[in-house]
């Protein structure tokens, strides 16, 4: 097993820890990804034109 595959089950351990106290609905969740990316878009937009 490589060190970078123990790494990614750390952070999936990690991230399965921290979420199962989340009360974010996916819906909470895929609101926030669509916002998040409609900002960055309109930021990349403004520096190419």
């Amino acid at each position: 097993m490589k060190l970078d595959d123990l790494q990614d089950l750390t952070d999936l351990f990690e991230y399965k820890e921290l979420s199962k106290k989340s009360k974010a609905s996916q819906k909470d969740v895929d609101d926030l990804v669509k916002s998040i990316k409609k900002g960055r878009w309109a930021k990349t937009k403004q520096q190419l034109y």
